[in-house]
C-alpha cells in the first residue's frame, strides 16, 4: 500500500512535467485492476451527479425493505445478495474449492490489451472461486498464539493500574490508534482524560463541554480527539497540546447523535453540515459506526432498531438503505463493525448491544449493510449505556473473541465461533460498579475498562514465558509473511 502511494505521487509529479498521460492513466487502471482482485469489488458511489440516488439503488436489484432478526434465517430478498470477498491466501492456510490453473494468474505488461485482458479473466475467477475451506495446519496463526488454546491465551495478570481522577461515569474508553500505552476516555462530568501506562500517568483532563460526554474517538494519526456531547455540541481536540480546536454546534440544537431522530454529516474543517448529508431514522440515536471501508454508515436507536445508509466518501451525501429489527423497543447501546471475524470467517460482522440482557453477532448479507443474527450472547444489560468491542488481532488466530462490559460488574471475553454454552473464553472482575466501556491496545497487551463510579481498570494480558523465542523467530516470520500475501 506504502509502495502505490507513493508510485501514485511520482507519477503526478511526473505528470507536471509535462510527460505521457497515457503512461499515468494505464498505471492508474492496472492498479485499481490487481486492488479488486485483492479486496474485491466496492459499490462506487463518489459520483457528483445529481442522480446519484437513483444510480447508487441501481447497484441493488431489490427495493428498500426491512427485516427481522431471527436465529439461522436471512432476509426474504437476500437470498441473492450475499457479498463477495476476494481474497487471496497462502496454501498453509487456506485451500479453495477447486484449484486453479496456473494461467489464470499471469498477467504480460508488455501489452496493454493482454494485461487488461488477463486480469478481468482473473478477477472474475476470483469471484467464482472466492469461498474458502479451512485446514488444519494454520502453522502463523498457532505460532503467534505460542500454541496456546484460545482459553489460555486470553488470561490476565492481577490488575496493572486504576485511574480515578474522574468522579462521574466513564462512558467511554479508547486506545488510541497502533499506540501500546495511550488512551482516553470521557466522563459524564463533561471532561476528557488522556492517559499514558509506561509508567501510569495522566497526561491532561480535557475541559470545555458542559454536558455529559457520550462517546470520542481519535484521528487516524492520534493528532486529533473528538468528543460528542448532551451539551448539543461536537469537539475537536489537539491530543497533544490539549487544546480544543473547533466547536461543532448540533445543526437540529439536540443532543448530539441525535435525540432528534436525525442522522448528520458535517464538514469538521468548517463546522457546517452537508447538504444531502442528513437522514431520519425513527428514534433517538445511541450509537453510529462505519464499515472498514467507510461506504456503509449503521446508526442504532432507542426503538431496537439498526438503520444502514450508503455514504459517498466525496460528497459526504448518504442514502438510507436497510432497516433492520434487532429487538423491538430495546435500546441499541454500541455497534460494532468487523469485515473478517478471523482468517476462516466468510462474512463481516456486527458486534451490537442491546438493553435485553444480550450481546448480538449479526452477519452482514448483502452489500447496502443488511443483516441477519448469526448469534447470542448472556451479559447483564438493561439500564446502562454498556459498550462492546472485537479483539484487534483475532484475525491471526484459530477462533475469533470480543469483549464487553456488563451491569454484574464484570468483563467478559467470548469466542464468536462457538456456541453459546461453549462460547465464554474468560470472565474479569474487580469492578465495584456497572462495566461501560471497553478497549484493546492495537497488540492485545493490555485491556482497559471503564465504570459508572468513574473507574479505569488497566489489565495486562499474561505473556507465555514457554514459547520457543530464539531458533523458530525468523521461520515464525517467513510464515507470517506468507500469510498475510
Amino acid at each position: 500500500t506504502l509502495y502505490l502511494k507513493r508510485r501514485t505521487q511520482l507519477l503526478r509529479e511526473n505528470t507536471k512535467k509535462e510527460l505521457d498521460l497515457n503512461i499515468r492513466k494505464q498505471y492508474l487502471k492496472t492498479r485499481t485492476q490487481i486492488l479488486t482482485v485483492k479486496y474485491g469489488n466496492v459499490p462506487d458511489l463518489r459520483s457528483r451527479d445529481p442522480s446519484i440516488r437513483s444510480r447508487a439503488e441501481s447497484l441493488y436489484e431489490q427495493p428498500i425493505g426491512s427485516v427481522s432478526l431471527q436465529i439461522g434465517s436471512s432476509s426474504p430478498n437476500s437470498t441473492n445478495r450475499s457479498p463477495k470477498h476476494s481474497r487471496l491466501h497462502s496454501a498453509s492456510s487456506f485451500s479453495f474449492l477447486r484449484p486453479r490453473s496456473s494461467s489464470q494468474g499471469s498477467i504480460t505488461y508488455e501489452d496493454k490489451n493482454t494485461a487488461i485482458q488477463n486480469t478481468k479473466n482473473l478477477i472474475n475467477a476470483t469471484q467464482e472461486y472466492e469461498s474458502v475451506v479451512p485446514t488444519e495446519d494454520a502453522k502463523a496463526s498457532k505460532k503467534l498464539a505460542g500454541n496456546q488454546s484460545i482459553e489460555q491465551y486470553y488470561q490476565f495478570e492481577p490488575v496493572y493500574h486504576v485511574f480515578n481522577q474522574h468522579l462521574k461515569a466513564v462512558k467511554a474508553v479508547k486506545f488510541a490508534n497502533e499506540e501500546r500505552d495511550r488512551l482516553a476516555c470521557c466522563s459524564v462530568d463533561g471532561s476528557i482524560s488522556v492517559l499514558r501506562l509506561n509508567p501510569p500517568t495522566v497526561q491532561f483532563v480535557l475541559k470545555g463541554h458542559t454536558n455529559s460526554i457520550n462517546d470520542l474517538s481519535w484521528s487516524l494519526t492520534n493528532d486529533l480527539i473528538m468528543s460528542a456531547s448532551s451539551d448539543k455540541t461536537i469537539r475537536i481536540w489537539n491530543s497533544v497540546g490539549g487544546s480544543c480546536l473547533r466547536i461543532v454546534n448540533d445543526y437540529w440544537s439536540s443532543e448530539t447523535g441525535n435525540s432528534k431522530w436525525q442522522i448528520q454529516v458535517y464538514n469538521t474543517s468548517t463546522g457546517k453540515r452537508i447538504k444531502g448529508g442528513g437522514n431520519k431514522v425513527s428514534g433517538p440515536v445511541k450509537c453510529l459506526t462505519f464499515d472498514i471501508n467507510g461506504k456503509i454508515l449503521w446508526s442504532g436507536d432507542v426503538k431496537g432498531h439498526i438503520y444502514s445508509f450508503l455514504f459517498d466518501t466525496m460528497t459526504g451525501k448518504i442514502i438510507k438503505s436497510r432497516k433492520i429489527t434487532v429487538y423491538e423497543n430495546s435500546p441499541i447501546t454500541s455497534i460494532a463493525s468487523r469485515n473478517w471475524s478471523n482468517r476462516e470467517g466468510r462474512n463481516p460482522v456486527l458486534l451490537v448491544n442491546t438493553m435485553r440482557n444480550i450481546l448480538s453477532l449479526l452477519r452482514i448479507t448483502s452489500p447496502d449493510g443488511n443483516a441477519e443474527l448469526k448469534n447470542l450472547y448472556p451479559i447483564w444489560h438493561s439500564k446502562q449505556d454498556i459498550k462492546s468491542t472485537f479483539c484487534p488481532i483475532m484475525s491471526f488466530r484459530e477462533g475469533a473473541c470480543v469483549v464487553t462490559g456488563s451491569e454484574d460488574l464484570c468483563i467478559y471475553l467470548y469466542n464468536i465461533e462457538k456456541s453459546d454454552e461453549n462460547a465464554l473464553v474468560n470472565k474479569l472482575q474487580g469492578h465495584s460498579a456497572p462495566v461501560l466501556g471497553v478497549s484493546w491496545n492495537y497488540d492485545e497487551s493490555y485491556l482497559a475498562s471503564s465504570d459508572s463510579l468513574g473507574m479505569v481498570f488497566i489489565w495486562k494480558r499474561k505473556i507465555n514465558d514457554n514459547t520457543d523465542k530464539d531458533d523458530d523467530d525468523q521461520q515464525f516470520v517467513n510464515e507470517i509473511k506468507d500469510v498475510d500475501n
